[in-house]
């Protein structure tokens, strides 16, 4: 949400909303916020969770508030919205399981190819057609450790590169300023993603952001 310098009345859409975490920072940054999940109970969660914010700010509950926070399957969000009529949209999809140990990398391997590279492939087709021209998702996506090799991911360049979306930059090198020690330097080349991990970590999750071509 960070990337817009002018943010009143800019329309976003959380299409895994879960509990409506995304959903209450963008109503708090005067984003118009539109939100769904396939769980009902989340749409639920995430309509009171919106009520609690805005009581609490002491502001006029909107009567459209169910209108904006929906049940829909994020692989069919273009029979519910319009063609290009979003600015934005910022979401953390399904990511994996809780592990409580690490898994086998036949395990994740399965994962990802049979539930969540098909999921991310479908969503990105949809977001492609609910999208104004040169506007931007933020994805994040997990990367998985395994027991017996190195961590999994989603090629989510390659499944952006399908739909028609290329990856933005998220550091300008030209931003870095130079250091006389070698070891404070930051690498010089672009940071095209962004990981979100602590230690022992088992599903971490890395963070992007697409622009529609």
């Amino acid at each position: 949400m960070n990337i817009f310098e002018k943010r009143h009345g800019k329309k976003i859409l959380d299409p895994f909303v879960g509990n409506g975490t995304i959903a209450l920072f963008g109503t708090l940054q005067d984003f118009q916020v539109y939100a769904s999940d396939n769980n009902e109970q989340k749409v639920m969660n995430t309509r009171r969770n919106l009520v609690w914010l805005l009581e609490l700010l002491e502001e006029e509950i909107p009567s459209f508030i169910n209108e904006r926070i929906l049940k829909i399957d994020a692989r069919k969000l273009s029979d519910f919205f319009e063609p290009e009529f979003f600015d934005g949209i910022c979401t953390e999809p399904e990511l994996a399981p809780f592990f409580l140990e690490k898994p086998y990398y036949n395990q994740v391997r399965d994962l990802i190819d049979g539930k969540l590279e098909p999921l991310y492939d479908q969503f990105f087709a949809e977001a492609y057609k609910i999208l104004k021209p040169k506007c931007r998702i933020s994805f994040i996506a997990p990367v998985i450790n395994t027991i017996d090799g190195n961590d999994v991911q989603v090629n989510i360049e390659k499944l952006a590169s399908k739909n028609h979306f290329k990856l933005i930059p998220l550091l300008n090198t030209s931003r870095i300023v130079r250091k006389s020690n070698n070891k404070l330097q930051f690498r010089r080349q672009s940071l095209k993603t962004i990981m979100d991990v602590k230690k022992s970590q088992i599903v971490k999750r890395k963070i992007y952001i697409l622009e529609k071509n």
